[in-house]
């Protein structure tokens, strides 16, 4: 009963203006999504209206970010590595419609899930959707509106629809 409390309040004060780490209303966001069961690490942030389903399948660590207006649904595990930015808009999708070739239908049909992980360091650029089973690679960079729709290797940007990699960047190991 108390964790739907929380949840309760974790959607009311989504509607509370907040748009920096330190705002009254990122933290409270942040405290009740806890309090609901997600794992959130330390110095994170969910800006105005950044909506997360089923929160007791999400986990975020340490520094990560939700941007504006951000939907990420948790039928399945969502994981959000350290370091983690989220754009604006930006959707995060762990189930899928069956699909009936005898009925030509999904309808009434039921879903299917999978989990996404989103490694360190990973920024997810503006209006980007990430589909069920995908896992980002640490340090990757997913371009602005790109859909995303397999793995993507560590280091990699990638662009389009649907996502493919347009470059491997260079790092320290």
């Amino acid at each position: 009963m108390i964790r739907k409390l929380f949840i309760l309040f974790f959607y009311l004060i989504y509607w509370v203006p907040g748009s920096s780490r330190s705002s009254f209303a990122s933290k409270l966001r942040l405290w009740s999504c806890s309090k609901a069961g997600a794992e959130i690490g330390r110095g994170c942030v969910f800006l105005h209206f950044a909506e997360i389903n089923q929160v007791k399948n999400f986990s975020m660590g340490d520094d990560s970010g939700i941007g504006v207006r951000s939907i990420i649904n948790c039928q399945d595990k969502v994981s959000i590595g350290n370091k983690v930015l989220v754009g604006p808009e930006v959707l995060i999708f762990t189930a899928n419609h069956i699909w009936n070739e005898e009925q030509n239908t999904f309808f009434e049909q039921g879903a299917e899930t999978q989990p996404v992980v989103v490694l360190d360091d990973a920024w997810l650029g503006a209006r980007s959707i990430i589909l069920p089973g995908v896992t980002i690679g640490r340090g990757a960079t997913i371009a602005a509106g790109s859909v995303v729709t397999k793995d993507v290797p560590h280091y990699a940007v990638v662009a389009g629809v649907p996502a493919k990699v347009v470059q491997i960047k260079r790092h320290n190991t």
